[in-house]
């Protein structure tokens, strides 16, 4: 707990990594979306409910 998303992925793959449990690792290109004004990654906030 406590850690950045980014650093969190990566410390998922050196934990797998060691266990042998990693099979391969590829780059995908696909398209994210960004903030326009600070050009920052925006995710979903996955959630059971939406309402609008």
């Amino acid at each position: 707990a406590g850690l950045d998303r980014y650093e969190c992925r990566k410390q998922i793959l050196v934990e797998l990594k060691e266990k042998g449990y990693l099979v391969g690792e590829e780059v995908h290109n696909h398209a994210v979306g960004a903030c326009y004004r600070c050009d920052t990654v925006i995710e979903p906030l996955i959630s059971k409910q939406w309402f609008v």
